[in-house]
């Protein structure tokens, strides 16, 4: 079964060559298992589809796509819904893909070797949690402790990136937030970009980043970043997920689902002036 995704939408988009510095894996473990860390190293981990998939199969790939229409029929889709909808779906329950994922971070961890995370979702935050604090949490409800190399208490903003929604991208114990624009002009705080924020605010620039994530284009824009500091990637283009069994679901179930989650972002545009089609106007024409 196709693996499940933070934004659904994006399978309509293209998809990036990887350069050959790229290797494809199914396995984190066999992965970290081939390679030597060395002293200066940063891990830097995708979350959604490399760390952890939803739950829910109503939520996979393989049914948006085969039922796309029914989607359409739900509700009428703004950018901004299509924003809102796509970032609830990381507070779904969530399960592991790999079980020996969590052993494999303190491994790394265990070598001196700092591990953060980089997820391409929107900082707002949800009822009474940001996004990057939730994100933390929930990793850690998973067994992933993450290292915290900036060392500071609170949320860090990013705010030499753009802003979203109202919001830049931001940090949180080793969580980074890239909050992108999946909707609204091209290329808005890409997850290069915003590692490269984070990298700057580290005491010392590590001397290779070893970046894995299941979208290529992420892997593109990270080694674009890191080529223009004169850090050395290692990307891992992680293919894990598409081995993931689903069961089957009726179409009633998926149309439950999704009218759940339309609701709540409903709900959540009406009370966050910040998440308004207006705004993300305003935004897009600074």
């Amino acid at each position: 079964m196709k693996r499940c995704c933070l934004f659904f939408f994006l399978m309509f988009f293209p998809i990036c060559s990887v350069y050959s510095e790229v290797r494809t894996c199914a396995s984190l473990k066999d992965y970290f298992g081939s390679i030597e860390l060395q002293e200066g190293d940063l891990v830097v981990f995708d979350i959604d589809g490399t760390l952890l998939a939803v739950q829910e199969p109503a939520i996979d790939d393989a049914l948006f796509k085969k039922h796309w229409e029914t989607l359409t029929q739900l509700t009428e889709w703004t950018p901004v819904l299509k924003e809102v909808v796509g970032n609830l779906t990381v507070r779904c329950p969530m399960m592991l893909i790999e079980l020996e994922t969590p052993k494999v971070i303190a491994d790394i961890q265990r070598q001196g070797i700092s591990v953060v995370a980089l997820t391409a979702c929107q900082s707002f935050p949800y009822g009474d949690k940001e996004t990057p604090r939730f994100r933390f949490e929930q990793l850690g409800d998973m067994g992933m402790h993450l290292s915290d190399p900036l060392h500071q208490e609170g949320m860090i903003e990013f705010d030499e990136q753009d802003r979203v929604m109202g919001y830049f991208p931001s940090y949180y114990h080793g969580v980074i937030v890239s909050n992108p624009w999946f909707f609204g002009p091209a290329g808005v705080n890409e997850k290069g970009p915003v590692l490269r924020s984070f990298i700057q605010r580290l005491p010392e620039p590590p001397k290779r980043v070893i970046f894995c994530d299941d979208v290529q284009r992420n892997l593109t824009s990270v080694e674009a970043a890191l080529t223009e500091m004169g850090i050395a990637f290692e990307g891992c283009y992680y293919v894990g997920a598409d081995g993931i069994e689903r069961q089957s679901v009726s179409i009633e179930r998926f149309k439950e689902v999704w009218s759940a989650l339309i609701d709540k972002a409903r709900a959540l545009i009406a009370t966050t002036p910040s998440l308004s089609d207006e705004n993300m106007c305003m935004e897009s024409n600074k």
